[in-house]
């Protein structure tokens, strides 16, 4: 594992809660890494915590598919996701090389049992997945193709350039074509 990305997985967790340098090494001893190439999806099991290290992921609605998979989400580097009974059939897709950390059900309740703030750990990390899960439905909210655009683009500035515009428009429920007139604009 690279000690870089350990290093900033470490701040990310410490930013949800403290951890005691104990818990810390048996959470790098319960990590398994998963390298992913362009276009591969990552194989969800219910329970898995995982972290994308390095990367950019989507998640694509896959028990709903129509011709085209709808984009519910989109994940950059060092975001957290969370696989539940309810999206396990979502699947996540890498559109560049992806490293991922993965911690599997058994292995996190074992780590829970033994430190017990880590309860309070993974509680906010389900909590800022779902919020980030819920930012779709905030913009669909929105009636104003223009205004979704604009919002989209202020909350994923950072990862704009990683994005494939059919894939944006999709995600905002946008023509492609009008979304497209109108993303320089907005």
């Amino acid at each position: 594992m690279n000690q870089t990305n350990l290093k900033l997985l470490k701040e990310r967790l410490d930013g949800f809660s403290a951890i005691s340098p104990a818990s810390w090494v048996a959470i790098q001893a319960s990590i398994q890494t998963v390298t992913l190439n362009k276009k591969e999806h990552l194989p969800r099991e219910v329970g898995t915590l995982s972290y994308l290290a390095s990367g950019f992921l989507m998640e694509v609605d896959g028990h709903n598919r129509t011709k085209v998979a709808t984009v519910l989400g989109f994940m950059p580097e060092q975001s957290f996701m969370v696989t539940r009974i309810h999206n396990q059939v979502n699947v996540l897709v890498c559109d560049e090389p992806c490293t991922i950390y993965e911690i599997r059900r058994s292995d996190l309740l074992a780590l829970e049992i033994l430190f017990p703030e880590l309860i309070v750990l993974h509680d906010a990390i389900c909590a800022q997945y779902d919020e980030r899960i819920a930012e779709r439905d905030l913009l669909l909210n929105e009636k104003d193709g223009l205004t979704r655009i604009r919002k989209f683009k202020a909350r994923f500035s950072h990862s704009l350039n990683r994005m494939v515009k059919t894939c944006m428009a999709n995600y905002l429920l946008l023509e492609y074509h009008y979304f497209i007139r109108n993303y320089k604009h907005a």
